[in-house]
């Protein structure tokens, strides 16, 4: 079946007839044959065609294991059974998911190198190879890496570096099956660098009060979420 590939990526298939090692008549004495889906066929009660030593074949519906079996009849009316050739049906693209950090939408880092984070890749158990890149990338153009065995269809990159700078950082994930189908996945995450450094003014700006009631007006930056009002406070632990 085909080059004697061990996978099909299609139903479609060819289907080629080889000589018997040491042999010099080279199918000349056969006159029809018949080709069927299954272990084994019954060549008496089979239904025959002109025989071709290459034809095309439709495997049967499904991915997984597939057989087939060919019956040859001779000017004679002699017959023989051959195979079954054995070929993996795979259809199906190997769909997986990428996970940047644990999930996290932001990612605050405060220092100036390229910030590094854990890649969480999920994949269909029959993939094979991966490849991690930052922006977008062209699977069929990239270099693969193999999983290690047994993976159990999950896999994490350790400290994988993102892009220098703040702004939102495109992670894309390559996956590879043994039938050579590839797919791809992207997620993204924030990365901000910046302390989120805003004003404060107590009643307007007044310098003084007679009033332990002040009114509070602060201008923080479009990105903060929350606040804390207190005297001496550990901004790490207070937040609103």
């Amino acid at each position: 079946i085909g080059d004697e590939d061990e996978y099909a990526t299609q139903r479609q298939v060819s289907l080629s007839l080889l000589p018997v090692d040491g042999e010099n008549n080279k199918f000349d004495d056969i006159k029809s044959m018949a080709v069927a889906n299954a272990v084994s066929l019954d060549c008496d009660t089979a239904l025959y065609l002109p025989f071709t030593a290459t034809q095309e074949h439709l495997l049967s519906d499904g991915d997984g294991e597939k057989q087939v079996v060919i019956c040859l009849k001779d000017h004679a009316g002699n017959f023989a059974s051959i195979g079954p050739a054995v070929i993996e049906l795979d259809t199906q693209i190997p769909n997986g998911a990428i996970e940047l950090a644990g999930g996290s939408e932001f990612l605050g880092y405060e220092s100036s190198g390229a910030p590094r984070i854990d890649v969480t890749l999920t994949f269909p158990d029959d993939t094979l190879k991966y490849r991690v890149k930052n922006g977008y990338m062209d699977c069929t153009a990239s270099t693969m890496v193999d999983l290690p065995d047994n993976h159990g269809g999950t896999y994490t990159v350790e400290n994988h570096s993102l892009s220098s700078g703040e702004g939102e950082k495109l992670v894309t994930a390559c996956f590879e099956d043994a039938a050579g189908l590839m797919a791809s996945a992207s997620a993204a995450i924030y990365v901000d660098q910046s302390p989120p450094n805003g004003t404060i003014a107590l009643n307007s700006g007044a310098s003084v009060t007679d009033d332990a009631n002040l009114s509070v007006s602060m201008s923080p930056p479009a990105d903060v979420t929350h606040y804390a009002i207190g005297q001496g406070l550990d901004c790490e632990g207070n937040v609103s």
